[in-house]
């Protein structure tokens, strides 16, 4: 199994636009930011204590190392699964921005960044969302923003 992680105020903006370009996310619109900071911990942390117990079934992958270096991401994530790997799986070959209301860039190229999270959420959230995940973020090697 493949465990992508992302850093908590990628996640919670992307949460946010979604909430406002999909009409059918209510539950993106609704997350109040207690709930969205109790839902990552709770997923964060399966996955930690998982790998500690020795599960050697899951591997966790850096979203942000994937849309930065989606080859070398690719060819490492094809290394643990013994499959071999295909530069083609990692390039859209029929592009369709727009496709999707909730995410336009979803069936396009991938790219690091599709959006500010400052503009989805104010200082004083991340701020309280980074302090109520900082041992999680560390452990998954994110560092505070300001």
């Amino acid at each position: 199994m493949l465990y992508i992680h992302r850093h908590p105020l990628d996640v919670l903006s992307s949460y946010r636009r979604r909430g406002r370009d999909d009409p059918s996310a209510t539950w993106a619109r609704d997350l109040e930011l207690r709930e969205f900071c109790a839902l990552y911990e709770q997923s964060v942390r399966r996955v930690i204590d998982w790998l500690a117990a020795g599960g050697n079934n899951l591997m966790p992958v850096s979203y942000e190392h994937f849309t930065s270096e989606p080859e070398s991401s690719l060819r490492d994530i094809c290394d643990w699964l013994g499959e071999p790997f295909e530069a083609d799986l990692v390039r859209e070959q029929a592009p369709q921005p727009g496709r999707w209301q909730g995410d336009p860039h979803l069936w396009t190229e991938i790219v690091p960044t599709t959006k500010k999270w400052e503009e989805f959420v104010t200082a004083a959230e991340a701020a309280e969302v980074q302090r109520r995940l900082a041992p999680l973020m560390n452990a998954l090697d994110y560092r505070a923003r300001t």
